[in-house]
């Protein structure tokens, strides 16, 4: 059986009962020993990213790391980000940046 590229492991995507809750406490994949993905919002303009009190820092461990895409929506919500990007990062030192916006009003 062919080994998965390291690549495909970042869309393994491993859930809590309620990650906004508790983001921390979300366990890595334990059976196979794969870490979980980091999600982060960041700001790329001051190179911040966002704590779970809603104020930014610069340093990644203590920026609030979110379970799932739901997560940071509402987070967005809650702390009325409306520009940004959503921080991809793999324990290979693979990052993915994904753009975000809110729509004009």
């Amino acid at each position: 059986m062919a080994r998965k590229e390291p690549m495909f492991e970042l869309f393994n995507i491993r859930e809590c009962p309620d990650p906004f809750a508790s983001p921390m406490s979300c366990p890595g994949d334990t059976k196979r020993g794969v870490e979980p993905l980091g999600r982060f919002l960041f700001d790329p303009v001051n190179r911040t990213f966002l704590r779970a009190d809603g104020k930014w820092t610069t340093s990644a461990a203590e920026a609030m790391n979110f379970a799932d895409i739901h997560s940071v929506a509402r987070a967005c919500h809650k702390f009325g980000v409306r520009k940004g990007e959503v921080l991809l990062r793999s324990t290979q030192n693979v990052e993915f940046r994904l753009p975000l916006r809110a729509e004009e009003e």
